[in-house]
C-alpha cells in the first residue's frame, strides 16, 4: 500500500517546521504542537485573529501567504480549491435561483477571504459568475465594522434587526439538484471548454462514420 503523502509546514518569522498528513486542520495540528493561536470566533473564521504567514509545501515549493489556521486544511491546494470553487458557485447559482434572477445584483466580499484574495482571480476560476467587476466590492471585517457602528448608532442597530427578520435561510444541500449543479462547477472554465471541445469532436467523428457506412 502506498504511504500517503506528506506535506511540510514553514511559519515565519520563527522558522518552526513540522511535517503533517493531509487532511488535518492546521489550527488542531499547531495547538497539538505546542502553537496556540488566538481564536475569537470560536474557530470559525472570521475573526481573523488566527492568521498566520506560512506555507504548506508537498509536492512543489509554495512560497508564504497568510492564511487563517482554523479554516486552512493541510492537502493538496488545486483540490482544496476546486471544493471550495464548487461549493461557493453552486451557492451564488441557487440562491439566485430561489430569488427569482440570473445573476446577483452586487457581491460583497467579507472577512478575512474578501481581503485576501483578487477579484479577478476569483472571475479567471469561474467562482464568480459573469457579472461587472464594479458590482463587486470588497468590504473588509463586515461583521466589526457593523458591531461597531450599531453601538454608535442605536438606529442602525434597529435596521439591522428588521433586515435580519426578512432573512430566508437556504439549506443548499439538502436542494434535489445541488449534487448535480457542484459536480458541474467544480471545474475550472479551461477544463469545461476542452471537455466540451473533445464531445464536439467526438460527436462529429460519430458523424463522419455514420455518413461513410451510408
Amino acid at each position: 500500500m502506498p504511504e500517503k503523502s506528506r506535506f511540510e509546514i514553514l511559519l515565519e518569522p520563527f522558522g518552526l517546521r513540522f511535517t503533517a498528513g493531509p487532511g488535518a486542520n492546521l489550527s488542531s495540528f499547531l495547538r497539538e504542537h505546542g502553537v496556540s493561536l488566538r481564536s475569537d470566533c470560536g474557530g470559525k473564521g472570521v475573526c481573523g485573529k488566527c492568521v498566520v504567514n506560512g506555507s504548506v509545501r508537498g509536492q512543489s515549493s509554495a512560497p508564504p501567504e497568510q492564511v487563517l489556521a482554523c479554516s486552512t486544511a493541510i492537502h493538496s491546494d488545486i483540490r482544496a480549491l476546486q471544493l471550495a470553487k464548487g461549493a461557493l458557485s453552486t451557492g451564488i447559482s441557487m440562491l439566485c435561483s430561489f430569488a427569482g434572477c440570473s445573476l446577483p445584483e452586487q457581491i460583497l466580499l467579507a472577512g478575512s477571504f474578501g481581503s485576501h484574495v483578487a477579484v479577478e482571480d476569483l472571475f479567471t476560476i469561474g467562482l464568480l459568475p459573469p457579472i461587472s467587476r464594479e458590482k463587486v466590492q470588497i468590504v473588509g471585517n463586515a461583521a466589526g465594522t457593523s458591531a461597531v457602528m450599531a453601538a454608535l448608532d442605536p438606529g442602525i442597530g434597529k435596521e439591522a434587526e428588521t433586515f435580519a427578520e426578512q432573512i430566508r435561510a437556504v439549506e443548499l444541500a439538502s436542494q434535489s439538484d445541488f449534487q448535480t449543479m457542484f459536480l458541474v462547477s467544480i471545474s475550472f472554465p479551461c477544463e469545461r471548454r476542452l471537455s466540451e471541445a473533445i464531445s464536439d469532436l467526438q460527436s462529429q467523428c460519430r458523424t463522419v462514420r455514420e455518413g461513410a457506412r451510408r
